[in-house]
């Protein structure tokens, strides 16, 4: 007696994806500062935030992730962001109303600030490939702060976000920031030797199929077509 194999083994289920994001792990991100400037000492840095976009690539859906968290960026986040697995194009953060980015502190010729921000949107356009990585949205301190300008507007400086240099700081702010990949895993940034930037763009989405003989789905196909022909020439033969 002649058997047939079952067609699972002779290529793709109908309905399978071809195309697409390769089903992984969820990945971790917490929220750090880099690059303190030299003529500033920053004592405080914090970001509230209220909202996590992920945009999806193409005509994919994004997800809004609702987090409504504060996080100090001197210290590894408490409660740090799960993103889910998949391809993302970009990533963006919500920043909270009235003061969502506060930092304060004092320049080396002894001038204190106190300031706080209201950046709205800290957004990366970057394509992102998300499979369990540990990763640091960072915010470079540089970018925005400096002693000159701290310094230029007084010995006691306290700025609120309606404040004409707290809403240019805040500009700056939006593009100070960066994703990195945690390699130590300690969930802070301040050594640039602990990180690396993650190796997450680019490329097409993979096959979520294993199907690799003959060019996927296609290839399953043409398994079937021969193995009908050697069928046939059995039975012919068995006459």
């Amino acid at each position: 007696m002649i058997r047939l194999l079952p067609l699972a083994l002779l290529g793709c289920h109908a309905g399978e994806p071809q195309d697409g994001t390769a089903v992984g792990n969820p990945g971790n991100m917490g929220f750090s500062a880099t690059d303190s400037p030299s003529d500033v000492d920053v004592a405080q840095a914090e970001l509230e935030i209220d909202q996590v976009w992920l945009p999806g690539c193409g005509a994919e859906p994004g997800e809004t992730l609702d987090v409504y968290l504060t996080v100090d960026l001197f210290e590894p986040s408490d409660h740090p962001v799960e993103v889910p697995a998949g391809t993302w194009c970009g990533v963006e953060l919500l920043v909270a109303d009235e003061g969502g980015l506060r930092v304060s502190g004092q320049t080396t010729g002894g001038t204190t600030f106190d300031v706080s921000m209201d950046p709205g949107t800290l957004a990366l356009d970057k394509e992102l490939e998300i499979d369990g990585q540990l990763l640091l949205f960072t915010l470079s301190l540089s970018v925005f702060l400096n002693a000159d300008d701290i310094e230029a507007l007084g010995e006691d400086v306290s700025l609120d976000p309606d404040d004409a240099a707290a809403i240019n700081w805040a500009r700056e702010a939006r593009e100070s920031g960066e994703l990195w990949e945690d390699v130590d895993g300690d969930g802070i940034a301040l050594e640039a030797e602990d990180l690396r930037l993650t190796a997450l763009a680019g490329g097409e989405g993979k096959s979520t199929t294993s199907c690799a003989t003959g060019g996927g789905a296609g290839g399953g196909w043409l398994v079937l077509l021969a193995l009908v022909g050697v069928l046939r020439r059995r039975l012919s033969a068995a006459r």
